[in-house]
């Protein structure tokens, strides 16, 4: 296993980010440039591990986080792999492709639990996560029964 990697401070936060992409590194290809908008995955992971070769980079033995690891989405300008600035379309406010990350980690809790309509859910976890995670089960578990709980 590899060892626990500490983020070393001082450190720029932001995870949760989008923006306009302004330089491309030399062999970037399939990202717009001069205008070309992305939401940012902050996770970058080796993809040679043995999660990664699984399909389970979320939880890569050489894990960085953006914002934890490496300087974030508060500063003016930041590099990002080129995989992880994923297009967003031109009239996506930024406000709401910034949510993209935190939905998809309530939207991977559900999936992954097999919650069905006729299941009680004890979401416990710190706001505003637990509101996105019961938005989003009331649209994620099918209403067999007609109402939500």
């Amino acid at each position: 296993m590899a060892p626990i990697r500490s983020p070393f401070y001082p450190r720029v936060i932001g995870h949760e980010f989008a923006g306009t992409v302004t330089a491309l590194g030399r062999h970037v290809t399939g990202v717009a440039v001069g205008g070309g908008r992305a939401v940012v995955d902050p996770v970058v992971s080796c993809g040679h591990c043995y999660p990664c070769r699984i399909g389970r980079s979320n939880v890569c033995a050489n894990l960085e986080v953006i914002g934890v690891h490496r300087d974030g989405g508060f500063r003016n300008f930041v590099a990002v792999p080129a995989h992880n600035a994923i297009p967003i379309p031109a009239d996506m406010p930024f406000s709401l492709a910034a949510l993209a990350e935190p939905i998809s980690i309530a939207a991977n809790v559900l999936d992954r639990t097999g919650c069905g309509s006729d299941d009680t859910l004890l979401i416990r976890v710190p706001e505003p996560s637990a509101s996105r995670c019961c938005r989003l089960a009331k649209c994620m578990v099918p209403a067999a029964s007609g109402r939500h709980r």
